[in-house]
C-alpha cells in the first residue's frame, strides 16, 4: 500500500532506510543464530586429542571468518536525512555492527594465536607464585620449555631459576624500562626480578634473550602461569598426583601459596634456606608439569576450559607473549599479552623481604578526582597497605631469614610500593617521599615507586597526587594479580581488581 511513495522525495528515504534496518536486522539475526548454533555444535563435546585439537580451532576460525563475510554484505538503507526515531535506529544499528565484527575479528585472532601454538608451539614457560610478588604477577621461580606438535603440548622438567643466575655483562637489558628504571634490581641477572615492570611484552622479551644467553635456542614466545592458573585447568581436568599426594583445584591454591612451607620447619642456616628453596621450587614446577599434562591427554570440556581460564586470564594469572607478531596480536585480542595502555592506572608490591607474606598484605585503594586551582584535572590516590600475618607462620613464610636484608622481625613486610599512571599524568608524586627509586615514564605510562616496610599488625599509608592533561574521560583500572586482590574504591564505585575496570573520571 506503501510502495508508491517510494518515489516520493523525503518520505521514499524514509521507507527505504526503515525497509533496509529491517531487513538488516532479521538477516543479522540469522547470521547469529547460525554462527552460535554451529560453534555450539562443534564445542558441545569433550576437546579431541592431538591434530584433532587444530582441526577444531581451523574450524571455528573458518566459521568465523564466514560469518563476518555475510555481515559485511548487509546495507542498512540511506543514512539521511532520516526522521529522529530512524536516525536512532540506523546509529544503534552501525554500532551494533561495529561491535559485532570487532568482536568476530578478536576472536579470529585468538584462534589463529591458539592454532599456531598447537601446532608448533616453542615457548618458554615461567612458572610464577604469588606468595612473593613483583609488578603484575607473581615472582618467577621456574623456568623450562613447552613444545607442541600437531597438537600435543609437552612440558619439560622446570628448573628453578635460583639456578639461573646470570653473569652481570651476559645480556643487555635492551630497553629503557629495565636500564633506566629497574636496573637496581639486576633484573638482567636475577631472574626472580624480571617482573618488576608489569609489561610483561618488554619482559618476555628480555627473558628469551636471557634464556639464549646460557646457551639453549631461542623461544617463539613465553607463557607466564601462576597457582591461579594451575586452578583454573584442575577445576577442568581434575586432580593431579604429585609425589605422594594428590591435589585438586579447591586446595592447589592454599597449597602452593602456604601450606607447602609448613614441612619446611625452622632454618638454621642460610644454606638451609637455599636447598628449602630448591625443594619448594620443585613442587611448583611438579604441580605446573602435571597440571598442562593433564590439559593435554585428558578428555576435557571446551566450554567448560574456556570458562575457567577466562577469569585466570582477566586476572593477570595467563600472560602470554610472542615474537610473531600476527601472533601477538592474538594474544593481545585475548588480553593475555600483559600490556598497560596510555590510560592504565596500577598499583603494585614488589616483595624484598626474602619471605612469602603477599597472601596476608592486604591492599586498599580510593582514588578522588578534583579541580585544581589552576583548572587541572587532579588525581588524589590514597593507598591503605595492612599487614595481616598471623601468629605461627614458618620462618620461610613470615622471616626473619638468616642474611636477609630489609627484615628484622617475624611478620616484617619489606616492599617497593609500585604506582602505573596514565602518560598524560602530570606532576605525579607520593607525598612525604623527597626520594623516589623511580618516577619516569615506562613505555605508555609513568612509573612511580618507592621502599616502604609494614610490621605484623600494622597498616602503611601513602597518598599519591597527580594531574591528568587534556581531561581524558576514563581511565582503566589494571588487575596485577596479587593473592588477595586489591579493593577498590571510586566515588560510589567499589570492585576488587581481580580484572580490569574503566572508570568515569568525573570531578
Amino acid at each position: 500500500m506503501l510502495a508508491p511513495l517510494r518515489v516520493v522525495p523525503g518520505v521514499g528515504r524514509q521507507l527505504r532506510a526503515a525497509d533496509a534496518l529491517s531487513g538488516a536486522g532479521i538477516e543479522g539475526a540469522d547470521v547469529g543464530l547460525t554462527m552460535l548454533s554451529d560453534l555450539t555444535e562443534r564445542l558441545d563435546r569433550s576437546l579431541p586429542a592431538g591434530t584433532g585439537r587444530i582441526e577444531l580451532v581451523g574450524e571455528v576460525r573458518a566459521l568465523l571468518e564466514d560469518s563476518q563475510s555475510e555481515l559485511d554484505q548487509l546495507e542498512l538503507g540511506p543514512d539521511g536525512p532520516l526522521v529522529p526515531p530512524l536516525a536512532d535506529a540506523r546509529l544503534r544499528a552501525e554500532r551494533g555492527l561495529e561491535d559485532l565484527d570487532e568482536f568476530l575479528q578478536r576472536a579470529e585472532r585468538i584462534s589463529y594465536a591458539i592454532e599456531s601454538l598447537l601446532d608448533d608451539g616453542d615457548y618458554l614457560v615461567l612458572a610464577a607464585n604469588n606468595a612473593e610478588m613483583r609488578a603484575g604477577s607473581g615472582m618467577f621461580l621456574n623456568a623450562g620449555m613447552l613444545e607442541a606438535a600437531n597438537g600435543v603440548i609437552d612440558v619439560g622438567d622446570l628448573r628453578s631459576t635460583s639456578e639461573l643466575t646470570l653473569p652481570g655483562s651476559a645480556v643487555d637489558a635492551g630497553s629503557p624500562t629495565y636500564d633506566d628504571l629497574w636496573g637496581f634490581l639486576e633484573p638482567t641477572v636475577e631472574w626472580r626480578n624480571l617482573a618488576a615492570s608489569p609489561r610483561f611484552d618488554v619482559t618476555a622479551e628480555l627473558a628469551t634473550r636471557m634464556w639464549e644467553s646460557q646457551g639453549n635456542p631461542r623461544p617463539q614466545g613465553v607463557l607466564a602461569i601462576d597457582p591461579f592458573a594451575v586452578e583454573a585447568i584442575l577445576a577442568v581436568t581434575g586432580p593431579v598426583d604429585v609425589g605422594d599426594r594428590t591435589i585438586d583445584a579447591d586446595e592447589v591454591v592454599d597449597f602452593l601459596l602456604n601450606e607447602q612451607y609448613d614441612i619446611l620447619g625452622d632454618l638454621d642456616s642460610y644454606e638451609e634456606y637455599l636447598e628449602s628453596q630448591e625443594t619448594r621450587g620443585e613442587v611448583l614446577s611438579e604441580l605446573v608439569e602435571a597440571s598442562i599434562a593433564a590439559l593435554s591427554d585428558g578428555s576435557v570440556d571446551p566450554v567448560e576450559l574456556l570458562e575457567g581460564l577466562r577469569d585466570a586470564v582477566r586476572g593477570r594469572h595467563i600472560l602470554a607473549w610472542s615474537a610473531d607478531d600476527q601472533v601477538q596480536a592474538g594474544w593481545e585480542a585475548a588480553e593475555m599479552a600483559g600490556e598497560l595502555d596510555v590510560d592504565s592506572i596500577m598499583v603494585s608490591l614488589l616483595n624484598r623481604g626474602v619471605n612469602k607474606l603477599d597472601p596476608f598484605i592486604d591492599v586498599e585503594v580510593e582514588i578522588d578526582f578534583q579541580v585544581s586551582g589552576d583548572g587541572d584535572l587532579r588525581g588524589v590516590m590514597d593507598v591503605a597497605v595492612a599487614n595481616e600475618v598471623p601468629d605461627g607462620e614458618v620462618p620461610y613464610v613470615a622471616g626473619p631469614v638468616l642474611e636477609a636484608e630489609n627484615v628484622e622481625a617475624y611478620g616484617d613486610y619489606a616492599g617497593i610500593l609500585s604506582v602505573a599512571l596514565p602518560g598524560v599524568a602530570r606532576d605525579a608524586r607520593i607525598e612525604g617521599r623527597s626520594s623516589l627509586e623511580v618516577a619516569q615514564p615506562d613505555g605508555p605510562f609513568l612509573t612511580l615507586a618507592t621502599k616502604f616496610s609494614v610490621a605484623q599488625g600494622a597498616e602503611q599509608q601513602f597518598r599519591i597526587t597527580f594531574d591528568l592533561v587534556g581531561d581524558p574521560e576514563t581511565v582503566r583500572i589494571e588487575p596485577d594479580a596479587r593473592p588477595e586482590p586489591v579493593e577498590w574504591r571510586v566515588g560510589d564505585d567499589r570492585w576488587d581488581d581481580g580484572h580490569h575496570h574503566r572508570v568515569e573520571v568525573d570531578p
